[in-house]
């Protein structure tokens, strides 16, 4: 039976954490548990597992190559001769640029309609629903306005106006510079300081602004020197850690036994609330907490300004032929199915879809420092040997970057310094995450309980 709930009003943060924080053993300790637990370990379970792993951690990596290079692909389609000469005429092109413009619209608005969808399902068949605070509808707006800006500048002019494919692919690997620089902050005022965090903040600072001051230097276009550094802000901004908890601030609220919770409380002193059946009451929280129909709302205007930003920056720019929004859309759709640029459409959709899907099953197994960790880090060098390599079996199109392997000293220093970027400010913070690399043999094939703060 599952415990009822305790009163958390009454609770200071050590007590919550002495009560119903899984508390942090050594690592050699908690593996000596594990063992007695287990027995002995059959031999034909370790092979499954580990051929499971492998198998998910390479369809988890060719998503995220998939992803990457397919939109990359797509986006180099754009009228690249147009954000500094006349536009082209779109029948002698066959208006490729403009089946492209359509696509990445596309590409972008999907995961939006899908997130509203099933925020929309989940809050129509909760019982129980909590209102959230004006002030973190407001948070979820502010980000959702920066999001839409960034990635559509990144999509449709950062990435056509690469002139080397691999600093489009790195481009986003500097990203989470501010969320860098507020870690950092919080390094310095917490104390007893932890001198390795410091350090490694302080790398991915200085590489991601060096990364992109450096590819800021060597364009030759100023619109990409202009909307580089905006669009990593918008981006930096809009997926903040501290911006995303201030959209999960919701009003009290009692439950079922009378006893007010507050979500808020509960999430910011990290107590990873646990019942006694391993069902965590911090996920019941997060249910009710309010942050559906912040989620409904940004998913709302997301999907709404794509377009509109979309059709704001090809008038603004002149990416397609026509500056009238409903000629160029009208024109992209009349040779969607036929354009070859339709296979990059389905792979980046397909692999997004079912690259999440695997993410969230390596994370609820306990596998995500396997699955989910080492495809994420090792990811933008493997694409980057793939544009190398040229045209593959799979993406076809590499031909249409012209010296791509020119100047590669330079290439490799942005290359370190972007990585490094990212490496610095979240794949080691990832890493850190879990104690234990795989969940025992026996739980493989179930969902155990897995926190996401």
């Amino acid at each position: 039976m599952v415990m009822d709930y305790l009163r958390l009003q009454n609770l200071n943060e050590a007590e919550i954490m002495n009560q119903f924080t899984v508390n942090s053993k050594p690592k050699s300790e908690l593996i000596e548990v594990e063992k007695k637990k287990k027995g002995r370990t059959s031999i034909g379970l370790t092979i499954i597992k580990w051929i499971f792993t492998f198998l998910l951690f390479s369809g988890i990596l060719f998503c995220l190559i998939g992803s990457k290079i397919s939109i990359l692909l797509l986006s180099k389609r754009l009228n690249k001769a147009s954000f500094s000469t006349s536009p082209r005429s779109c029948k002698d092109k066959n208006c490729s640029s403009e089946t492209a413009f359509v696509m990445l619209i596309f590409i972008m608005m999907i995961p939006h309609g899908v997130t509203f969808l099933r925020v929309l399902i989940n809050s129509a068949i909760s019982s129980e629903e909590v209102r959230p605070k004006k002030t973190a509808i407001l948070w979820g707006i502010f980000s959702a306005i920066f999001e839409v800006i960034g990635i559509s500048m990144f999509a449709l002019v950062i990435f056509a106006l690469a002139e080397n494919p691999i600093h489009a692919i790195l481009f986003m690997n500097g990203i989470f510079i501010l969320q860098a620089f507020r870690l950092l902050i919080k390094g310095f005022i917490k104390k007893p300081y932890n001198l390795t965090n410091i350090i490694l903040y302080t790398v991915a600072i200085f590489s991601g602004i060096g990364g992109y001051a450096y590819v800021i230097y060597l364009s030759k276009f100023i619109i990409l020197q202009i909307s580089l550094p905006i669009c990593v802000l918008f981006l930096s901004l809009a997926w903040s850690s501290k911006i995303f908890q201030l959209q999960t601030q919701s009003k009290k609220q009692e439950t079922i036994y009378g006893n007010s919770i507050n979500p808020n409380t509960a999430n910011n002193n990290q107590a990873d609330l646990i019942l006694s059946n391993s069902i965590s009451i911090s996920d019941d929280l997060s249910e009710r907490s309010g942050r559906n129909l912040v989620t409904l709302v940004s998913s709302a205007i997301k999907l709404v300004l794509t377009p509109l930003v979309a059709f704001f920056i090809n008038y603004f720019f002149g990416i397609t032929d026509f500056k009238n929004p409903g000629d160029s859309f009208k024109q992209g759709c009349i040779f969607f199915s036929s354009d070859h640029s339709l296979s990059l459409f389905i792979t980046n959709v397909v692999t997004s879809f079912v690259g999440f899907f695997l993410c969230y099953l390596a994370c609820s197994m306990n596998l995500q420092k396997i699955c989910f960790f080492v495809p994420l880090l090792i990811s933008t060098p493997v694409s980057i040997c793939l544009v190398l390599v040229g045209n593959t079996f799979i993406f076809k199109g590499f031909d249409d970057f012209k010296n791509s392997t020119d100047k590669l000293p330079s290439t490799v220093v942005i290359w370190a310094l972007l990585w490094f970027s990212q490496v610095f400010a979240i794949n080691i913070q990832m890493f850190k995450s879990q104690e234990f690399l795989m969940a025992r043999e026996q739980s493989l094939f179930w969902l155990p309980t897995y926190n996401g703060n």
